[in-house]
């Protein structure tokens, strides 16, 4: 039997990568130019470049995309050379990253271990189209009492871990501070388990993982009205107003046949 329970959540991405990564020109040989990156992360990244050059050749187009590998340092995302070597040159640029590899498609027929290991343990206080927060997303919020165990949905690498935060409650400073380990997949998506314990991280950055292994503690942590996990799959995208869900299946029908009228009725939520 399914049970709704009234555990809200709040939960958005927020992976520090600014914090993490580099863009950066050098010269070399008097007349051209090298545009490079450093990736600090475990796993790839996709860049998205808008640039406007002045006195450089090289690139037929001002806007590119390119993977960043992992762990990499000083990796060629352009070349340039100078139109006039006696000139001053400019090389302004935008660029957006995240985490994962935009370029992969995602396996939308693949079925999800539930996040821990006694299916009828935890009941759900918020799927699909909760009203709290779940409007538009496909995420889901199981009750579980602090320090409950968690573990990995589908086979993959650590790609990124954050569980230095303490405090959870219903208040909008708390909004990002949500504790979370995230999970990339063979087919390039991620999946975000959300709320975790204060060093609650059973894994490290870069750990290969399978399905049923134990991840991590849960908590109550960041933008929450009562102790839960909040999980979700979502394919990289640059699409920086939303993220992109994807609308995938459990491989028990216990909470993924829920009709429509009980997921609105849930409540709950994800970090905005």
């Amino acid at each position: 039997m399914l049970i709704l329970l009234s555990v809200t959540s709040g939960y958005s991405q927020n992976y520090r990568i600014n914090e993490r990564t580099r863009l950066y020109t050098e010269e070399i040989s008097g007349d051209s130019l090298l545009l490079k990156a450093d990736n600090h992360f475990a796993i790839p990244l996709s860049l998205n470049l808008f640039l406007d050059l002045s006195n450089l050749q090289g690139l037929a187009i001002s806007e590119l995309s390119e993977v960043l590998q992992p762990r990499i340092t000083g990796q060629i995302v352009a070349r340039f050379k100078k139109v006039d070597p006696d000139e001053e040159y400019r090389c302004d640029y935008r660029w957006k990253i995240v985490l994962g590899d935009v370029t992969k498609t995602p396996d939308k027929h693949f079925l999800y271990a539930y996040p821990f290991k006694d299916q009828s343990s935890y009941p759900l206080s918020q799927g699909p189209g909760g009203q709290f927060s779940h409007q538009n997303s496909v995420a889901y919020d199981f009750a579980m009492p602090v320090g409950s165990p968690v573990t990995a949905a589908r086979d993959g690498v650590v790609a990124f871990v954050d569980t230095e935060f303490d405090a959870g409650g219903a208040r909008p400073e708390l909004v990002n501070k949500a504790n979370v380990i995230s999970i990339l997949h063979s087919d390039g998506t991620i999946a975000n388990y959300v709320h975790l314990s204060k060093n609650g991280s059973l894994v490290r950055e870069g750990d290969t993982v399978k399905t049923g292994q134990l991840i991590a503690l849960s908590g109550n942590t960041g933008y929450s009205t009562g102790a839960h996990l909040h999980f979700e799959v979502v394919q990289p995208s640059f699409d920086s107003k939303d993220k992109k869900w994807i609308n995938f299946e459990w491989d028990k029908p216990v909470y993924s046949r829920m009709q429509p009228e009980q997921n609105m009725t849930a409540t709950g939520s994800g970090r905005k």
